[in-house]
């Protein structure tokens, strides 16, 4: 794969996972965070540190779209993202939401929205990132 195509690959699975955070967590479970302000940091603090927050995304996406490339079969593109997507989601979304739902004071409805909503967002970002790292090269 082109360093261009690396670069775009890389480039749209961090803005699938941006966008999907922000629409996630600061739109659809805004109110449940909320009522449970207690559980998090002041939403100043949260702000001033979101830049962490990014930069593990961007390693996120980096990692992610590595792995893709590398596990790369010759069969249809979304079938392949999207299958990748939910197995990322198995390895990370949902062993790390089953243990902050343990060791956290969180509501097993929040857990559940969680864990669906990785399902979504990786199943997404399996099948842009497909779309863009497009088929395998062939050996000459």
């Amino acid at each position: 794969m082109s360093r261009k195509r690396w670069a775009g690959a890389i480039a749209a699975a961090f803005a699938v996972v941006v966008a999907t955070n922000w629409f996630v967590h600061g739109i659809l479970l805004r109110g449940q965070y909320e009522a449970m302000a207690l559980s998090f940091r002041p939403f100043e603090v949260i702000r001033a540190r979101m830049w962490i927050v990014l930069a593990g995304q961007a390693v996120f996406s980096i990692v992610f779209v590595f792995l893709y490339v590398r596990g790369l079969e010759p069969r249809g593109w979304l079938g392949q993202g999207l299958r990748y997507g939910i197995l990322i989601w198995l390895l990370t979304v949902i062993p790390a939401t089953l243990a902050e739902f343990v060791t956290m004071y969180i509501p097993h409805r929040l857990a559940l929205e969680w864990m669906a909503a990785g399902l979504v967002q990786l199943a997404i970002a399996g099948a842009v990132v497909a779309a863009i790292a497009g088929q395998p090269q062939r050996a000459v």
